[in-house]
């Protein structure tokens, strides 16, 4: 496994029924099982990663712990799952799939997300659905950065601030999330220099968000 998927296994709790949407190759699922907990379900809506995920099951000789479902999304809810893991897609993917069966979601407890993208978006929408910010982490993957969040059933209220950068980040404030705001930081400077006037809106919104990662920087710097 790569160390996204170690760092979500990291995040789940061994007691936890999982279902594990756009499982790929099903590695995750397999060190689930292994490492102690007691079933999960392996979805994914396309056939070929799921035979792959069969064959990976098979040689690990735990075909009576995984689950394989061809579905998609929360379709491929159980009764008794608790958590619900969706890594590797779109964060706009990621909640058309949530807000899509909401009445599933009122059944789960845990929600472990990994947005390619949107980040800041799926913060602010999944609060919206019941759920708080517990845990996240920033994973390194040669030369991309990876952000990993974990929800729990209960309601918190996020800053501006929070949604863009990170509740949990912006205490812990390690070394990755340092290099990451400076990252941040600069993606915004190119992004002003190269919006026309005319979209003042989306200007007005990149200075602030640019403001407010500088105002993190400080910040950062007066914790040292």
């Amino acid at each position: 496994m790569n160390n996204r998927l170690k760092k979500i296994l990291d995040l789940i709790s061994p007691s936890a029924f999982c279902l594990d949407i756009g499982c790929d190759h099903a590695l995750l699922d397999i060190e689930l099982v292994k490492r102690g907990n007691k079933k999960v379900i392996a979805s994914d809506n396309k056939e070929g990663p799921l035979s792959k995920a069969l064959e990976n099951i098979k040689k690990a000789k735990l075909e009576d712990k995984i689950t394989l479902t061809l579905k998609d999304g929360l379709a491929s809810y159980q009764e008794g799952v608790d958590t619900v893991i969706i890594s590797g897609m779109g964060g706009l993917q990621i909640l058309k799939i949530l807000k899509e069966k909401k009445e599933v979601l009122k059944k789960i407890d845990t929600l472990i997300l990994s947005p390619n993208n949107y980040v800041p978006l799926v913060r602010k929408e999944v609060s919206k659905l019941g759920f708080s910010i517990t845990d996240e982490y920033l994973i390194q993957e040669k030369n991309i950065i990876y952000t990993i969040l974990k929800f729990e059933k209960g309601k918190k209220k996020l800053s501006k601030q929070d949604i863009l950068l990170g509740p949990v980040l912006r205490k812990r404030q390690d070394k990755i999330f340092i290099e990451q705001l400076e990252r941040e930081k600069r993606g915004r400077e190119v992004l002003l220099k190269m919006l026309p006037k005319s979209l003042w809106q989306k200007r007005r919104q990149t200075k602030k968000e640019l403001k407010w990662i500088i105002e993190e920087q400080k910040r950062s710097q007066r914790k040292k």
